[in-house]
């Protein structure tokens, strides 16, 4: 009797932790190119007391260094120039610079980064998903964006 009861209590917290770690919010950035087209996606989920994870998947980029920044407005029109930035990648932001994204070789890459100065939930400061958005921006080799995806529930 008493190990069914401890196995009780061992399923009602699993049960807990699994509930809890569902209502973690979560958002998602569609990546399109200067043309439009769509390259990747990232995925964002809340990390408690850490930031955001953010998980890209993208595909298209070229061999090398890019720059890979959040930016705090979201929009991708305009050749990117409504995200915040304006044809050039901005050392001045508030939200998140997430350093460089090494591409081995030319085709699909996926990598992980923690964004530790930003949060997923709405209303508290550096927002991503305040009342302006925010965007996902990848840098080609000019300094210009080459790869934007505005950041959605």
């Amino acid at each position: 009797m008493r190990r069914v009861a401890v196995l009780q209590m061992l399923l009602a917290g699993f049960l807990a932790a699994e509930a809890g770690a569902q209502q973690l919010p979560m958002a998602v950035a569609r990546l399109v190119d200067r043309q439009g087209q769509e390259v990747g996606v990232v995925q964002l989920q809340e990390v408690p007391g850490r930031g955001v994870m953010l998980r890209l998947e993208v595909n298209g980029l070229l061999q090398g260094s890019h720059g890979i920044q959040i930016h705090p407005v979201g929009r991708c029109d305009d050749a990117f120039e409504g995200s915040g930035v304006r044809g050039a990648r901005s050392a001045n932001l508030t939200t998140g610079d997430l350093g460089t994204l090494t591409v081995p070789r030319p085709g699909r890459i996926e990598i992980e980064k923690l964004a530790r100065r930003v949060t997923l939930m709405e209303g508290a400061p550096n927002s991503l998903l305040d009342s302006d958005g925010s965007a996902v921006l990848i840098f080609g080799d000019d300094g210009a964006p080459a790869v934007c995806g505005v950041i959605q529930r």
